[in-house]
């Protein structure tokens, strides 16, 4: 017979137990992070609550059973999805609305719906997506700044033209998520693309959980275009004038495919795919480059201008004919022949500043990859 020992199991209860005042702020701390997230995600889940806390479901919904007791939060009810497999979401009620506004340490004042009505099932579908995205953000030490919720309900709606789903930072750099759940068209994809395209060019990771919409996105990034559509004459909505997307733009915006990989996990896993994109983009303008034999040489003090920086650009096969790019300063550039003043050249739309020393450093990729595009279009 098997003879328990007491003593070890009291040692192990008594080190699982955590102090009272302890124990109290913990809560306190649980509290602060459930009620901060849905004030500005609108809704959540237990499976939201229980990633943005770190533990099981089940504990997550006694945590917000309490919650629900004490008038903080309320149960809505939806058709059952993948993040509220019983129906059941969750919003502030009255007191948890001000609890927030204590909370907020910047506080922007905007009009939550306390109402025990949710949107649509579709529009529910997308804010539990962005709020399990923001839910993990935060568990792993991010900071969750505003969402398209708190964007369109308060006054700075205007100040957008792209409102990005989720406005997430870490380590004091901002990063914009877009949750696309539905399939979209190509004029769509075309339209949601230049108008982050006419935005801060944060970085921006566009979840798309429909293969469709991953798939357009990632159509119009690789050929470097997006077209602005028009009505024709017959009212139908047909194709405009490309619209060139810079490197500087395409680097910072990653296709993650949600249907085919489960969601990344910390901020850290976030920048590194970020990092992992922007060489790939990096790497194939210059294979580019190869394929078409432009070489280019390294910055040096220009020979024109007092203060410039110039690159020689040139083909193996033409090295007779080479080509300067110049920087005149604050970012602008110019490609001319060796021996014309760069004001006799052709402006490039890159506008991208070089670093202050950077006699002997490479020519940015982006401005290589306009005067590629430059001299090309110049030969058609």
């Amino acid at each position: 017979m098997i003879v328990p020992r007491i003593d070890y199991v009291m040692k192990v209860r008594l080190k699982n137990l955590v102090a009272g005042a302890e124990a109290k702020r913990l809560h306190e701390e649980k509290v602060a992070k459930t009620v901060l997230l849905i004030h500005k995600c609108h809704i959540a889940s237990s499976t939201v609550v229980a990633e943005l806390l770190g533990s099981d479901v089940s504990n997550a919904k006694k945590f917000i059973d309490k919650l629900v007791a004490q008038r903080i939060l309320q149960d809505c009810r939806v058709d059952p999805c993948r993040l509220a497999q019983r129906g059941i979401v969750y919003k502030l009620d009255g007191l948890g609305v001000l609890k927030a506004q204590l909370l907020e340490d910047d506080f922007c004042e905007f009009r939550y719906d306390t109402g025990a009505r949710v949107g649509g099932q579709a529009q529910a579908e997308h804010d539990l997506n962005c709020a399990m995205v923001a839910a993990r953000w935060v568990r792993y030490g991010g900071q969750l700044l505003e969402t398209d919720f708190t964007i369109r309900r308060s006054n700075k709606e205007d100040q957008w033209v792209k409102i990005p789903d989720l406005v997430l930072s870490y380590e004091d750099r901002t990063y914009h998520f877009e949750v696309e759940r539905s399939p979209k068209s190509e004029s769509e994809t075309d339209r949601m693309v230049l108008a982050a395209l006419q935005s801060a060019w944060r970085r921006t990771a566009w979840v798309c959980i429909a293969k469709p919409t991953a798939n357009q996105l990632e159509s119009v990034l690789q050929r470097r275009e997006a077209h602005d559509w028009v009505l024709n004459k017959s009212n139908k909505w047909a194709r405009g004038e490309p619209v060139p997307l810079p490197f500087e733009f395409r680097q910072r915006q990653l296709v993650f495919r949600l249907h085919r990989e489960p969601l990344l996990d910390s901020p850290a896993d976030w920048i590194q795919r970020f990092n992992v994109h922007a060489r790939h983009e990096h790497d194939q303008v210059l294979k580019r480059l190869a394929d078409k034999g432009w070489q280019h040489s390294a910055m040096r003090a220009s020979t024109w201008l007092d203060g410039g920086h110039e690159s020689e650009f040139w083909q193996a096969h033409r090295a007779d004919e080479k080509l300067l790019i110049t920087h005149t300063g604050q970012g602008d550039w110019r490609v001319h022949l060796e021996s014309n003043h760069p004001d006799e050249g052709q402006p490039l739309p890159a506008r991208i500043k070089p670093k202050q020393n950077c006699i002997g450093a490479p020519v940015p990729v982006g401005v290589l990859e306009a005067a590629l595009d430059l001299v090309q279009h110049s030969k058609s």
